[in-house]
């Protein structure tokens, strides 16, 4: 077994003849001529017209790129997966049950992954003549492509769990280079769902289809891709990063590995910012304002700041020079990598979301699956052993994906039939967030929960905690998403208070919310209470519209977030105190 090669995998509605223009500038390209094309091909028909056959699923495709992997490209000791659209949910499909089957040493082979396009969030594209279309439209390949089907969302946790972030090699895990790219002016799948969660992600020019139909050898998708083939082209290629002792590695690998700092994680969730390496050391970053850079550029995005904001937020009265003073101790103490942009505008921090111990948990408990395991949650609580904020001189705004995914991360937790008590690390967590958010928001004993009725078109994650003891999903986001529900039930029957926010917009002005206290007014009896992040009127003016709404409170919300207040607010309506 020997030489390298690709395999294509096209996507819904689609054949091989997509990949004609990629498949012509790699054939026309020197230093790719050695590697061998493959097409995967497969059924996707728009209808079923014969009752006898049925079209398959993404089990059976994934089962199916197996076998053409196994036997088709037996002779391929290196192998790079390169889809579009619908086809990367194949390879996760095929990726996922392999190592759901215990047979993840089988994919020692695969080299690379690289998806185009891929909808891992769900196409968003005309779900509505779908709906339309469905009596005729019986592919159970286009039901998957719906926003966060279970098996996609499965598919998925897997491939970032036991790939993407793996931690070794095993029957269960195996580590394959995974990158997925949307295309800029892609209408059917937008780059956040191509994006997903996955950390290696890019976006090129061109809609769902041109972003694989490149119109010569600078077009970016086709560089793009070259790139990765290169890597896969090199003699002696292989997933191992940490060749074996006295093995010559690549050319191209070492001048990457040169890139890289010798870090393993970079940890955040405690009292002390520190790093790990390779070697087993552990260092600390001790100085404060040291600690608050490193803070600062980990949790931006793209881990990329402009040194007038690192001014602004950090260090008003420093100097560039002092600045970048600084950034080099960083680069000589601590082996971080810190590239400075032209002209020294911006410093970027040269690290892997996945070794950066907040942005593993924020992508993994996007990852989780609808159902998942009490093991799956512990190891995420696990990687908390302190709350950062307040420590270190950042903004605290920045923590706010790490504590939206705390909420989404204590949904799951509280939802009904939950195995809490095993969860081992659970106790520890609590008390790590036991001054904000509370710890009573995350229960361990079933009990009758209020339900709170929230309107609010931005919620926190210590929103959801300050709450966690109170029933109150799903959230109403919109004032479309309102009248659908009061259609349902126009009383609003079940619900014990309802909190509105005065806009429902990134607009002040729009002022959606006082149309929904109307309506609580006119047509329930819901105790409710309208909150807002401006100022609220005056005493005067602030009593007319409690009566003009009849509103058992107004409540603002705090600049930096602190909920101070509102939970007394709401018990006070619940028990019919005055607030």
């Amino acid at each position: 077994m020997s030489g390298a090669g690709v395999v294509f995998v096209h996507g819904l509605f689609s054949s091989r003849t997509v990949w004609e223009s990629f498949e012509n500038l790699i054939l026309q390209d020197p230093d790719l001529s050695r590697l061998e094309l493959l097409n995967f091909e497969y059924r996707s028909p728009k209808v079923r017209l014969n009752p006898a056959r049925r079209i398959p699923d993404f089990d059976d495709l994934g089962d199916s790129l197996a076998t053409f992997i196994r036997i088709d490209a037996a002779h391929l000791s290196n192998v790079a997966l390169v889809s579009h659209s619908q086809g990367g949910l194949v390879v996760q499909r095929y990726l996922a049950r392999t190592l759901t089957a215990g047979r993840g040493l089988e994919l020692e082979r695969i080299r690379q992954v690289v998806m185009f396009a891929c909808p891992n969030d769900g196409s968003e594209f005309a779900l509505s003549l779908r709906r339309v279309v469905q009596s005729w439209l019986r592919s159970p390949q286009e039901r998957d492509l719906a926003p966060l089907t279970i098996a996609v969302t499965e598919a998925r946790s897997t491939v970032l769990n036991r790939i993407v972030h793996a931690q070794g090699r095993s029957a269960h895990e195996y580590p394959i280079a995974i990158h997925v790219y949307a295309g800029d002016a892609d209408n059917i799948v937008k780059p956040q769902s191509a994006h997903s969660v996955f950390p290696q992600a890019g976006t090129l020019p061109g809609d769902h289809g041109s972003i694989i139909r490149p119109d010569g050898p600078r077009h970016r998708s086709f560089t793009t891709l070259r790139r990765h083939l290169l890597d896969l082209s090199e003699p002696g290629a292989s997933n191992d990063r940490s060749a074996e002792p006295g093995a010559q590695r690549p050319e191209v690998d070492a001048a990457q590995h040169a890139l890289k700092p010798a870090i393993t994680r970079l940890v955040l969730l405690d009292e002390r910012v520190a790093l790990h390496y390779r070697d087993g050391c552990l260092r600390y970053v001790a100085q404060p304002e040291l600690a608050a850079l490193v803070v600062r550029l980990a949790l931006a995005v793209d881990m990329r700041v402009s040194t007038a904001e690192l001014k602004a937020d950090l260090w008003p009265d420093a100097t560039a020079d002092a600045m970048a003073k600084a950034v080099e101790y960083l680069r000589r103490r601590f082996d971080l990598v810190v590239e400075e942009g032209q002209n020294g505008g911006a410093y970027q921090l040269k690290l892997a979301r996945t070794q950066v111990d907040a942005l593993r948990f924020v992508d993994s408990v996007l990852a989780l699956p609808n159902d998942p395991v009490p093991a799956e949650i512990d190891r995420l609580l696990a990687l908390w052993s302190f709350d950062p904020r307040g420590i270190h001189a950042v903004r605290g705004d920045l923590w706010n994906p790490v504590f939206d995914a705390v909420g989404t991360l204590a949904e799951y937790i509280m939802a009904p039939g939950f195995t809490v008590g095993e969860l081992a690390n659970l106790a520890r967590f609590k008390e790590v967030l036991r001054a904000e958010p509370p710890v009573r928001a995350l229960p361990s004993a079933e009990r009758r929960r209020r339900r709170l009725l929230i309107v609010d078109d931005d919620i926190s994650a210590a929103f959801r905690l300050h709450l966690g003891d109170f029933e109150f999903e799903p959230i109403i986001t919109t004032i479309e998403e309102f009248w659908d529900l009061t259609t349902k039930n126009p009383v609003l029957d079940g619900y014990d208070c309802a909190l509105v926010d005065q806009h429902l917009t990134g607009l002040m002005n729009d002022y959606n919310g006082v149309s929904v206290c109307e309506y609580l007014r006119d047509r329930t009896t819901v105790p409710t209470i309208l909150m807002s992040a401006a100022k609220l009127p005056a005493r005067g003016p602030h009593d007319a519209l409690k009566r003009r709404l009849r509103l058992v409170g107004l409540y603002t919300k705090a600049d930096d977030g602190t909920l101070e207040g509102l939970r007394d607010m709401i018990e006070a309506a619940l028990d019919g105190r005055p607030v």
